[in-house]
């Protein structure tokens, strides 16, 4: 998500540059607000898979991945820096929800590695 942050601050510079402001739809507080919690999600996956169990967990990551690519994908641009930041961020959310996906398998099978 990190990668994203700064996809996001890159882009104001970009705008910056061409000279134009960047439009917030909607209240800017309260916009912000929502960008604060969206961009905690890895932070808070981090605590959980501490303090969750295994079954648990794998749900709630999937369930983080699934929402965060439809944040990335759906509040993004079409600027190069943007895309490839997206296209990283995406497949590596990819692979946490497969690996998930796999750990339910070995649950159901009894093995837990």
């Amino acid at each position: 998500m990190i990668n994203m942050v700064f996809a996001d601050i890159y882009s104001v510079f970009v705008l910056l540059a061409e000279g134009t402001v960047p439009e917030i739809p909607g209240d800017v507080k309260t916009i912000m607000l929502i960008a604060v919690f969206i961009t905690n999600v890895p932070i808070l996956m981090i605590l959980l898979s501490r303090v969750l169990p295994l079954a648990t967990n794998r749900w709630f990551n999937i369930v983080a991945g699934l929402l965060t690519i439809i944040y990335v994908v759906g509040g993004g641009d079409s600027t190069p820096h943007y895309i490839a930041a997206a296209v990283i961020e995406v497949a590596i959310l990819g692979y946490i929800i497969q690996k998930c996906v796999e750990v339910e398998g070995r649950l159901t099978a009894g093995v837990r590695r």
